[in-house]
This record gives C-alpha cells, sequence and structure tokens, in this order.
C-alpha cells in the first residue's frame, strides 16, 4: 500500500509462544527485493522497533487478546536512494566578441 511518501505493507502471522516466525522468509524477502528496487534501510522512528535478527525472530509469551494489543510489533523503514549526479557531457561556452566603433576612411 503507498500513501503519499508512505510505503506500508503489513504482514500479520500467529504462532505458539517459543515457536519461531512463520514468515521471516517473506519478510526477508520483502526487504532484498526492496534494496534491489534501490530502497535502503534506515534508522526507524523512535519507539519502532527493528525487525529482529534470526535468532531473536521467536514468538513471545504474552497474551495478545489482553488490553495492551498485539506485544510483538515490527518495523522496517525504507528511503529512496537518491540517484547520483552524472555528468554526461559537457558544454563548452562560446564567446562572441563584437567590436562597435565609427569607421572612417580619408581619401586625399
Amino acid at each position: 500500500m503507498l500513501m503519499e511518501n508512505l510505503f506500508i505493507l503489513p504482514i500479520v502471522e500467529a504462532g505458539n509462544a517459543g515457536t519461531k516466525f512463520t514468515k521471516a522468509n517473506e519478510v526477508t524477502d520483502i526487504i532484498n527485493k526492496l534494496k534491489t528496487d534501490d530502497y535502503t534501510i534506515i534508522e526507524n522512528k523512535a519507539n519502532q522497533n527493528s525487525y529482529p535478527d534470526e535468532d531473536h525472530r521467536v514468538f513471545d509469551n504474552v497474551d495478545d487478546k489482553g488490553e495492551n494489543g498485539i506485544s510483538q510489533v515490527y518495523y522496517v523503514t525504507v528511503e529512496a536512494k537518491k540517484p547520483p549526479v552524472v555528468v554526461t557531457d559537457t558544454q563548452k561556452a562560446t564567446v562572441k566578441y563584437v567590436v562597435e566603433g565609427k569607421y572612417s576612411t580619408s581619401y586625399r
């Protein structure tokens, strides 16, 4: 989903406490595709948890149906790479001098 300059792709999964995330490969594939499409992973905003590394992709034991809602929410923030400025052709300036004045010829 693209909203102005905001790209949002929610991925929701559920599992038993202590088990590995079920959609980790899907998330990794999307991240790699974004990198291939000239996006750069950048730092998330404050209070946005980054997607965990492979060793920490497990479901916690918090009841997400409780009053606090979903306990594991992760963000991957990307930014489009700025294209490099490349000069492919140089221009030469042409200056034309015009001399103005009076021209007179005397005949004797």
